[in-house]
């Protein structure tokens, strides 16, 4: 069972690269003024996400079956419904980034409302970003237990 809970840590630290890949390609579509090619930048990482979800998934289904992996199972299935939702809320954090960055280049009087709206999209994102890395640390408080059993 602490080997499918160390793949679980892998699998999160593979979302971290492929999280940091995607904002680097994002940053260069808005620096080249290429924002009409985001839709498709966010097709293809969405299929990574997706397989990432189902190596969860299937870890999660592993540890069910493995005694005493019950919880674990639990808090994975939980991993995989925060990671989807802060994948959600980082999308609109780009969204955002652009209208601000559309809206400030254009000397927008709207500026201002939309950075306080990137703020909340930002703070939403945040907030799943601490309930997975809590998530986490109950995980490893199982890998953890199993070492005293």
């Amino acid at each position: 069972m602490k080997k499918l809970i160390h793949f679980v840590h892998q699998a999160q630290e593979a979302r971290l690269a492929l999280t940091a890949n995607m904002e680097s390609r994002f940053s260069d579509l808005v620096t080249a003024g290429k924002a009409g090619e985001y839709p498709h930048l966010v097709e293809q990482f969405k299929a990574l996400y997706d397989a990432c979800d189902a190596t969860l998934e299937t870890l999660a289904t592993r540890l069910a079956a493995a005694a005493g992996g019950k919880a674990a199972s639990k808090i994975v299935t939980s991993i995989v419904l925060e990671e989807r939702s802060r994948g959600d809320a980082h999308l609109k954090v780009q969204v955002m980034r652009q209208h601000k960055s559309v809206a400030g280049a254009a000397g927008e009087a709207g500026v201002a409302s939309t950075a306080e709206a990137l703020a909340m999209v930002e703070a939403n994102e945040k907030a799943h970003i601490v309930s997975i890395s809590e998530l986490q640390d109950e995980l490893r408080a199982e890998a953890a237990d199993l070492d005293e059993e």
